[in-house]
């Protein structure tokens, strides 16, 4: 999962959990915090962060809670591009 977008500024820590509430479809959460003992300078400052999850059997969509709510994200399968991609010395992903 991908999420991009604007923090309040560089300080805040992003992450994404499997959420455990929603069972079907799969949930996720995206979060933000700020570490205690750390100052920063209130400037804006734009982000792109991603994890990957195993969800089970294929999915057309998944949910993201947010701060401004829930979206449905469909689901892209990255398989073909995995099984392309086998540098040498590394073997290729096999489903």
């Amino acid at each position: 999962m991908r999420i991009t977008g604007e923090k309040p500024n560089g300080c805040y820590v992003l992450g994404l959990e499997r959420s455990l509430l929603d069972v079907e479809p799969p949930a996720f959460m995206a979060t933000w915090l700020l570490p205690p003992n750390v100052r920063c300078r209130p400037e804006p400052t734009t982000y792109e962060y991603q994890e990957a999850f195993r969800i089970g059997l294929k999915r057309e969509v998944v949910t993201l809670h947010h701060a401004g709510g829930e979206l449905s994200v469909e689901v892209e399968d990255l398989s073909p591009r995995l099984k392309a991609w086998s540098p040498r010395g590394v073997p290729s992903v096999r489903s």
